[in-house]
């Protein structure tokens, strides 16, 4: 998965109540924020697999 370090830059969480950005639309936030949800998805990823007991490697990388 291709995230970034984009994602420290943000806000550093996401607006779960506004996930359209319907209020106070701004680009370099809105970024920030999809790589932020980049890398919480990869890391509960890493998390369910390794619940299921499988072994799939799970990368994230800053390109």
């Amino acid at each position: 998965m291709v995230a970034g370090l984009g994602y420290r830059m943000g806000l550093k969480t996401i607006k779960f109540n506004d996930m359209n950005w319907d209020k106070n639309y701004s680009a370099n936030p809105f970024y920030c924020q999809g790589k932020l949800a980049q890398m919480m998805f990869a890391y509960e990823l890493q998390d369910r697999v390794k619940a299921a007991g499988r072994v799939v490697p799970v990368y994230v990388c800053h390109p």
